[in-house]
């Protein structure tokens, strides 16, 4: 009985061994095959998910290797990103200036339109032209104020 439990420790332990070398031997054919292992492409994956660039680690030159391509790739997409955002920064930055800018020239048509109401009622061709100032003003004030 004895040896009927020594015999089954004996392959156990044998067993365990082979897995464990096989095991190896798979990491290695993964690092040969592909450039890493399968927990250092999990981790790319869920940094690029949560946005942590950071944690990212830089291509390498001359290293031909799935794992390699998929950090130029995403250096490539972060320099994209970061390009985008700031283009959309600019965009905002420059569409608060143009309401600034329309908000100038509505109050310099408002002023226009004031100044040009004192002289309404000079009477003849005079007036008639003043009048057509002012409802131009008033038009692009709607305009401007959509």
């Amino acid at each position: 009985m004895l040896d009927a439990v020594l015999l089954v420790m004996l392959n156990l332990v044998f067993i365990y061994l082979l897995v464990s070398l096989m095991e190896k031997r798979v990491h290695k054919f993964y690092r040969n095959k592909y450039g890493a292992q399968i927990e250092d492409f999990k981790s790319v994956i869920n940094s690029i998910k949560n946005f942590e660039f950071d944690k990212i680690p830089e291509p390498q030159r001359n290293n031909d290797t799935v794992y390699n391509d998929l950090l130029i790739v995403t250096a490539s997409y972060l320099k994209a990103y970061l390009a985008l955002d700031n283009s959309k920064n600019q965009l905002v930055e420059f569409s608060m200036r143009n309401k600034a800018l329309i908000k100038t020239y509505i109050d310099v048509l408002n002023s226009l339109k004031l100044s040009t109401a004192k002289f309404k009622d000079v009477g003849g061709e005079s007036e008639a032209e003043i009048v057509n100032v002012i409802n131009k003003i008033d038009e692009s004030v709607r305009e401007l104020s959509k």
